[in-house]
């Protein structure tokens, strides 16, 4: 029996909507799992404030206090120009911007300057 492009694509298809319901469940069992952690979380740090310590040594691990940091911007502007008068380009993380090169090619019949791409074909799959 030999295999034709349509069963080919079935395959593909059927593999792919399992890969999805796998991916569903896992992230669900995994939503459950980080609620409890969380409210765990919660009750050590009540019990370090309550102690007054940063960190509580057990027999199975160490519960501490660390200070999570995240930057946002919402004026862009400014920080640019805080960066241009600074030289602290450091305040951003390096990386292009795929869509944007792909963009600038399109409207310049070249790439920006010091950047190159990677294409690769690959076979995409849509349902009918």
């Amino acid at each position: 029996m030999s295999v034709t492009v349509d069963d080919a694509v079935a395959g593909y298809i059927t593999l792919r909507d399992k890969r999805s319901e796998l991916k569903k469940e896992y992230e669900e069992r995994d939503a459950e799992l980080k609620t409890k952690m969380e409210r765990i979380e919660v009750f050590l740090l009540q019990s370090l404030d309550k102690v007054g310590a940063n960190s509580l040594n057990t027999d199975h691990g160490t519960a501490y206090i660390s200070e999570d940091v995240r930057a946002s911007c919402a004026d862009w502007d400014a920080l640019w120009s805080c960066i241009q008068q600074t030289g602290r380009f450091d305040l951003l993380e390096k990386r292009v911007a795929s869509k944007a090169v792909r963009e600038y090619r399109e409207e310049n019949g070249d790439l920006p300057p010091g950047v190159s791409i990677h294409s690769e074909r690959v076979v995409r799959v849509r349902r009918s």
